[in-house]
Parts: structure tokens; C-alpha cells; sequence
């Protein structure tokens, strides 16, 4: 279960590696840089504490959050996919300080959107009687540890000039690929 939610995670720290690297190509694209390790320690954190906040809530509330998370994060993805689109079609001339995805806010709604499942789960689990700190710490070290890779795999990917040159564009759509596919996997589209 812990993989499974850590998916998301993965799919967002790629694009986040590819933006990232196409902002600062001068950085080390090494997992271990202050961008990587701040993504890392907050998807992981975010993904432990939702599953604890969705544990202590329980059941009483599940079935309100059920109805809407998907959306919220599904409008936290397309809200930070917007700003990489409006970044990838600005003219190269104009000089843009592109928002860093490891940084402030966009770091926050990433880590929100890649962790509201955590929270049904947390709601799911709490009538089984599984421990919820052996489980939140497994979910929060595979979460970060699935950020790391997906951070250096986007950096790597980011070295390719085409990548390079669409970074935000790319980006973007990863974003909203995953922002769809939470909507699609809640049943939206009929399915």
C-alpha cells in the first residue's frame, strides 16, 4: 500500500527534476542537493501525517472527504501544471523568475495533492486496528524514498536539450496526467 501511494509522489518529483533542472542547469543533479532533500523530507512528512490525520479522523467523516478529495487534489495539480504552462509559452527574451517546485507554496500544494490518498487510507485502515506509526512511518520512507529517485530521474532527464527546452511544458502535463488519473481512478468519467 505504502508503493501505491507513493506513486503519485514519484510521477510529481519527476517533473518536478525535469522543471527544476531546466531552470538551474549549473546544479548538481545528484539526489542529494537541498532541492531534492527538501521535496523529499515533505512528500514523505505529508504522506505520514495525512495517514495519521486520516486514522485519528476514522470513519465518522470518511464518506464526506471521499466525495471530494480527488477533486481538491486534482485543482492543487492543475493549479501548479498552470503555472508551468504559462511559463513554458513565455517568450525566452523576457527575463521570468520561473517558480522553483522544492520552494514555498508550490511545495505545499504538491505535497497536499500527492498526499490526500494517504488520508482515505488512514480512514480506511483505523477500523482494521493496523498500528498507525509502524504503518505512517513506512508509507513517509517510502514516499520519500520513491521522491528521491523520481527527483534524479527527472534531472537526469532534464540534460536532454529537448527536455531541456520544454522542461515547464513537460512538466505541466505530467501534472495534469496525474491530476486526470486521480480523477479518472474515483470513478469522474464514468468507469
Amino acid at each position: 500500500m505504502a508503493v501505491a501511494l507513493a506513486m503519485d509522489a514519484f510521477a510529481v518529483s519527476i517533473a518536478a527534476g525535469i522543471k527544476k533542472g531546466g531552470m538551474d542547469r549549473s546544479m548538481n543533479s545528484g539526489v542529494i542537493s537541498a532541492p531534492a532533500l527538501r521535496m523529499t523530507l515533505y512528500f514523505g512528512v505529508f504522506q505520514a501525517g495525512m495517514f495519521i490525520i486520516g486514522w485519528f479522523i476514522g470513519h465518522t467523516v470518511k464518506d464526506i472527504i471521499d466525495q471530494y478529495d480527488h477533486w481538491v487534489a486534482f485543482f492543487f495539480l492543475l493549479y501548479v501544471a498552470q503555472d508551468m504552462f504559462r511559463a513554458s509559452f513565455k517568450e525566452e527574451k523576457e527575463e521570468v523568475s520561473p517558480k522553483d517546485p522544492t520552494k514555498g507554496r508550490t511545495l505545499i500544494l504538491l505535497s497536499l495533492a500527492t498526499s490526500l490518498d494517504a488520508m482515505a487510507v488512514g480512514f480506511s485502515l483505523s477500523v482494521v486496528g493496523v498500528d498507525v506509526w509502524t504503518s505512517a512511518l513506512i508509507i513517509g520512507l517510502t514516499a520519500s524514498a520513491f521522491t528521491a529517485v523520481g527527483w534524479w530521474g527527472g534531472r537526469r532527464l532534464s540534460r536532454a536539450v529537448i527536455v531541456r527546452r520544454y522542461a515547464d511544458g513537460i512538466g505541466g502535463l505530467i501534472l495534469l496526467a496525474i491530476g486526470v488519473s486521480i480523477l479518472y481512478h474515483h470513478g469522474v468519467f464514468g468507469g
